[in-house]
């Protein structure tokens, strides 16, 4: 029970036991998984050879692979254990090095499969959008597309309606201002026969605009098909062929997927989704993903580290370039903010701000899989998570926020007494709010009542 109340703050804690005996803290067997008598697979890079530090009270260094594994051993099997969660996976490159990847638990139960860095593929959901954008970009750069433009002037089947005058445009998909309303139901299939041609899916799930383009963010699934689709148009070929010629067959990604087959002929190193039940793991089917663009892609955590070193490198890992320095450079720069004082949306990235670091990166979540990839530009450095239960939503973040303690700490300023007629100015914004991103005419409406 005591370690079902750890909170997000003791995880340091936790890393500085692991410094005093990294085999300390380990993951006791779910009920129904076989024994952990032999480590997960590990791939830890020369460049972190070194002591570890021992003291939690001065920063570790993002270059030690030695301080990386003891943190990561201290922190995911205690969410493993407490949250239930099957297996998971973490990377971290620095510059243009995999300085740490390591695999925790199982990617199937059953057949007693650990978690290989190197090659178990997890689902990445909307992680696979910034590949649509790199995508995008590469065609930007070939004079194919221009970002202020109508997008349907370059789609062949499929016509956004004229709801407003003003034209919805790549920067407004971007930037995940188009003015669509969400869409819930149809975001996941059961079945390979039910991912239907782009063109058919994007048809029939055509949201309503409910607001002018460019105006307020609202998380738009559709509109980044739409963008993978226009990316097929201008090329000649289709999205998944696309991808696989352009970026991953340069950054050598050989343990990843954009294509949703059969379940009996996806890849055998594919991790098992799990669901917690009555005290067990439930295997859960392969979670097919009609909108592709938006959300099909798995990888590895060696793969997830080689695209991260490439947008960290100005669009270049090793002798192959997947975009010019000066495009790559522009993905991460702010493209769209509600106001100076928050956070942008930047082309595809999303931008954040933590422990005196400026971050741009992706969630991903399926309903068992849950996914974190985090770029901290200036540093050179790069981050990526991935859980394979229904069970892990939420703890990316936890780790990834005991990760900025551990090695971008921030003292806390002192704390300062309100400003004259700050009582005033909060109670003008006092009140009640909604979320952007919901469905305007399907039954999930209801959900607001």
């Amino acid at each position: 029970m005591f370690i079902r109340q750890i909170t997000e703050r003791m995880l340091p804690v936790l890393f500085g036991l692991c410094l005093m005996s990294a085999q300390a803290i380990g993951q006791e067997p779910p009920k129904n998984a076989p024994s952990r008598s032999e480590p997960a697979k590990t791939s830890v890079n020369d460049a972190g050879s070194g002591a570890r530090n021992s003291s939690l009270g001065k920063p570790g260094k993002i270059s030690d692979a030695a301080d990386l594994e003891a943190f990561f051993d201290g922190a995911i099997p205690v969410q493993l254990q407490s949250k239930h969660i099957a297996g998971a996976v973490v990377a971290v490159v620095v510059g243009d090095k995999v300085v740490f990847s390591k695999g925790y638990g199982y990617a199937d139960i059953a057949a007693r499969r650990k978690v290989d860095p190197e090659k178990t593929l997890f689902r990445v959901a909307s992680i696979s959008k910034l590949f649509t954008w790199t995508a995008v970009m590469q065609q930007v750069e070939e004079g194919k597309l221009d970002l202020d433009k109508d997008v349907n002037t370059y789609m062949k089947d499929v016509q956004i309606p004229a709801t407003y005058p003003q034209p919805i445009t790549l920067k407004n998909i971007l930037t995940h201002t188009p003015g669509f309303e969400d869409h819930v139901i149809g975001l996941f299939a059961h079945k390979a026969e039910e991912v239907r041609p782009l063109a058919e899916v994007l048809n029939s799930q055509m949201p309503k605009r409910v607001r002018p383009p460019g105006e307020i963010a609202s998380y738009s699934n559709h509109g980044t098909a739409i963008a993978g689709y226009i990316v097929a148009c201008v090329s000649g070929m289709p999205w998944e062929d696309y991808i696989e010629q352009r970026i991953f067959k340069p950054l050598e990604m050989d343990h990843a997927l954009d294509r949703q087959p059969a379940e009996d002929k996806l890849p055998a190193d594919l991790s098992k989704g799990y669901k917690w039940k009555n005290g067990h793991y439930v295997e859960q089917g392969f979670e097919y993903c009609p909108a592709a663009p938006a959300g099909c892609i798995s990888l590895s955590a060696a793969d997830a580290a080689k695209f991260m070193i490439a947008h960290l490198n100005d669009g270049k890992r090793g002798t192959n370039s997947i975009l010019k320095p000066e495009t790559a450079r522009r993905m991460r720069e702010p493209l769209f903010r509600h106001d100076p004082k928050v956070s942008a949306m930047c082309y595809g990235f999303m931008e954040e701000q933590q422990n005196g670091q400026r971050m741009v990166g992706h969630g991903g979540d399926t309903l068992y899989f849950h996914s974190l990839m985090q770029l901290i530009p200036e540093q050179k450095v790069g981050f990526f998570v991935s859980y394979n239960t229904d069970t892990s939503g939420g703890i990316r973040e936890t780790l990834f926020n005991a990760f900025l303690d551990r090695y971008y700490p921030e003292s806390l300023p002192p704390r300062a007494e309100p400003a004259a007629g700050s009582h005033e100015r909060i109670a003008k914004l006092s009140g009640e709010y909604a979320v952007t991103r919901y469905s305007h005419s399907s039954v999930t409406n209801l959900s607001r009542l």
